[in-house]
C-alpha cells in the first residue's frame, strides 16, 4: 500500500470514528425519545378527594368531568402517547345522567396497576362522556378510556 492510500485509509477510519462519536453524543442528549422508548410510559396520579385535583390542564392530572364532585381516592393513570387511561374513585353520589348511561362495556384498558381489580371488565355497565367505560366493583367505581 502506498503512503497515500495508508493516509487515506486512516483519514475514513478517523471520520467514520467522528462520525459514531457524534452519533452517541446525540443519543446521550436527546434521550430516550429520539428513539421512541419510553412513549408509552404511564404518568399516575391520586388525589384524595376531588376537590384536591386540578380543575384545568391535561387529561392525564384532570379527572374527567362526570367523576362526582363527592368523590375520594382518585386514581388517575394515562399512557403518555395518549392510547389509553384507567380511573379509580370512590362516591356516594350516582354518575351524572346527562353525562353516563347505562350501556354494554366492550374491550380492555389498554394499561394495568395494582388497583385494577380485574383483567376483563363486566359485560354491562357506563358508557360516560367522553368515551370512558365505568363499572363498579365493591363499591369503588372503575372506568377506562382507550384514548385520554
Amino acid at each position: 500500500m502506498t503512503v497515500l492510500g495508508l493516509a487515506g485509509s486512516m483519514a475514513f477510519a478517523r471520520s467514520l470514528l467522528a462520525f459514531a462519536a457524534a452519533a452517541c453524543c446525540l443519543l446521550a442528549v436527546s434521550g430516550c425519545s429520539a428513539l421512541g422508548l419510553g412513549a408509552s410510559q404511564p404518568s399516575q396520579v391520586l388525589y384524595s378527594r376531588w376537590k384536591d385535583a386540578p380543575k384545568t390542564g391535561g387529561a392525564d392530572v384532570v379527572p374527567p368531568a362526570f367523576v362526582p364532585h363527592d368523590a375520594k381516592v382518585v386514581s388517575l393513570r394515562t399512557l403518555r402517547d395518549g392510547t389509553g387511561s384507567i380511573l379509580r374513585f370512590t362516591s356516594k353520589k350516582s354518575l351524572n345522567p346527562r353525562l353516563c348511561r347505562a350501556a354494554r362495556l366492550s374491550g380492555r384498558p389498554a394499561l394495568d396497576t395494582s388497583w385494577w381489580p380485574i383483567t376483563k371488565p363486566p359485560a354491562r355497565g357506563m358508557l360516560c362522556s367522553p368515551g370512558w367505560r365505568v363499572f363498579v366493583e365493591s363499591g369503588t367505581s372503575y372506568a377506562w378510556s382507550p384514548k385520554s
